[in-house]
């Protein structure tokens, strides 16, 4: 809280939100990361910045500070091309939501990757060399290497009919390498509480 907030307030205030479930905390950071990105496109709306170039726009304003030029300059390609496809807008900001409450709640994941239906744990989200990718552990489904359990990477922008299931799953598990990833943003992980 603000310098100027009592400790009393700040104490009231931390009780109150404590009193809520998890879930409820959870959706509550969601509504106000969805309110705060509505807040920032509609003024970019209102600074007149062209409906092609809205998505790159918020990309550099909520995120800009976090990534570095070279990989920001290629997410916004990337965004400007998911335009195109119908995989910008909505789209990332339900996986996006989805994800996150997913890791959040350690809630099983069920989705579509290259043609297989798969059931995962998610454990690791966020960005790599530019790109958003889920790093995940296949429980059920299938897989087109025909080993349809263990550790999986995939891209976003190639998932599809993402939903979270109502099975949980305890967290982290070990690596078979032993060795964490290096992600340059990372949004959402299992290992972190």
């Amino acid at each position: 809280m603000s310098a100027d907030t009592s400790a009393e307030i700040e104490r009231r205030y931390t009780k109150m939100i404590m009193s809520r479930s998890p879930q409820e905390r959870v959706e509550m950071c969601f509504a106000m990361s969805d309110t705060a990105r509505e807040i920032v496109r509609r003024s970019l709306e209102r600074a007149g910045v062209p409906s092609e170039e809205i998505a790159p726009a918020l990309l550099r304003r909520l995120y800009g500070a976090d990534l570095p030029p070279q990989q920001l300059l290629e997410c916004g390609k990337r965004v400007r091309a998911g335009a195109g496809n119908g995989r910008s807008g909505g789209w990332v900001s339900e996986v996006d939501r989805l994800l996150r409450r997913a890791i959040a709640e350690r809630r099983l994941v069920a989705f579509s990757l290259a043609g297989c239906a798969r059931v995962a744990e998610p454990h690791d989200y966020g960005l790599i060399g530019g790109v958003a990718k889920l790093f995940f552990y296949q429980v059920g489904g299938a897989s087109r290497s025909g080993q349809p359990l263990g550790w999986r990477w995939a891209e976003l922008a190639k998932l599809s009919e993402l939903r979270v299931l109502d099975q949980h799953f305890p967290g982290s598990r070990a690596l078979p390498t032993g060795r964490h990833h290096r992600w340059d943003v990372l949004y959402a992980s299992v290992s972190v509480r």
